[in-house]
């Protein structure tokens, strides 16, 4: 099944899996839902990006991931009829979302294949990158995990460059220092080094890739 058949704007496809199905069109920055609310629901997400974000004990918020049109976030499927949902999820930049009722996508999910597929790929998709940040977490620098987050980013939620360059990343300083475990001004100082070396560019809310490939021989 590809990508283009289930989630790109294919509302009808949705539709008839899940009856219960309603468009929510947001603004950058809104709020999905707050950690530790109970959530009956899940989010397909049609256009733009959502951020998901943990506060830890100390109350100190840390991007977790960021997850591109083509993803789903919400309500676990652990079989809770309205379970707690352990990420804050925000829009970056306008969004188009499909609401779905969490017991309609189980149903939907046991009685097709294809459904079923695709939720087990997006699920085992942002499994396997928080695991490699925490691989990253225990055996690079700082520098190596910046470089591997920005790689890796490219693939799912880099688009052309506005601004030039061969690509770029919606994101802060302060949003990719929360994803690699690092201060901020740590990051600054190897974005600035990449930078001067002529594979990044910058500004406030973005990341600016001059050469993906001049990058990769950095990971």
């Amino acid at each position: 099944m590809s990508h283009q058949s289930l989630i790109d704007l294919n509302r009808r496809r949705w539709q008839r899996l899940c009856v219960s199905l309603r468009v929510v069109n947001l603004p950058d920055k809104a709020s999905v839902y707050r950690q530790g609310e109970r959530c009956a629901d899940v989010y397909a997400i049609a256009r733009g990006h959502i951020k998901l974000t943990r506060v830890s004990a100390a109350g100190m918020a840390h991007t977790m991931i960021i997850l591109p049109a083509g993803d789903v976030c919400g309500a676990p499927l652990t079989g809770e009829p309205i379970p707690r949902v352990p990420d804050t999820a925000t829009t970056k930049g306008a969004a188009e979302l499909y609401r779905i009722p969490v017991r309609e996508l189980m149903a939907a999910v046991a009685t097709d294949t294809e459904l079923a597929e695709f939720i087990i790929q997006r699920l085992a998709k942002r499994q396997g990158f928080l695991e490699r940040r925490v691989e990253q977490l225990l055996n690079r620098d700082v520098s190596g995990r910046v470089v591997a987050i920005l790689f890796e980013l490219t693939g799912s939620y880099g688009g052309r460059c506005a601004h030039g360059h061969e690509i770029d990343v919606r994101l802060t300083q302060q949003e990719l220092a929360e994803m690699t475990g690092a201060s901020r001004p740590t990051v600054s100082t190897v974005l600035n080094r990449l930078r001067d070396k002529g594979i990044i560019s910058y500004t406030r809310h973005y990341i600016c890739i001059e050469s993906l490939r001049a990058l990769e021989k950095y990971i």
